[in-house]
C-alpha cells in the first residue's frame, strides 16, 4: 500500500482547495509508485491518484491536456481493481465536462 497516506493527502488537500500541496502529495505517491505493475494488487492507488491529479489539472485551462492525459492513463492502463466502473463512470463525466 506504499503512497496510500499520501493519496489520503492529496485527495483531502483538494477538498481543502489547497490544489498546489495536493498536486505535490500525489506527484509523490507516483514516484513512489513509479515501478508498481498496473496489474499489481494495490494498483487502485496509483489510478486514483492519477484520477486525483486529472481532476485538479482539468479546471485549469493552462494544465487542461495534461489533466485529460492523466484521465485517459487511467481508463486504459489500469483493469480489474475494486471501485474500477465507479471510477471510470467519474473519468467519463469529467471529461464530457470538459468539451461542454
Amino acid at each position: 500500500m506504499v503512497g496510500l497516506s499520501k493519496l489520503i493527502l492529496g485527495a483531502s488537500l483538494n477538498y481543502l482547495g489547497r490544489k498546489t500541496e495536493a498536486l505535490t502529495a500525489l506527484e509523490s505517491v507516483l514516484l513512489a509508485r513509479k515501478d508498481t505493475p498496473t496489474n499489481a494488487p494495490d494498483a487502485h492507488i496509483t489510478a486514483f491518484a492519477l484520477y486525483e491529479m486529472g481532476i485538479i489539472l482539468i479546471q485549469n485551462y493552462e494544465t487542461q491536456e495534461e489533466g485529460r492525459a492523466c484521465l485517459l492513463k487511467v481508463q486504459s492502463s489500469f483493469k480489474g481493481f475494486d471501485f474500477e466502473s465507479r471510477l471510470s463512470v467519474r473519468i467519463h463525466g469529467a471529461l464530457r465536462s470538459m468539451e461542454e
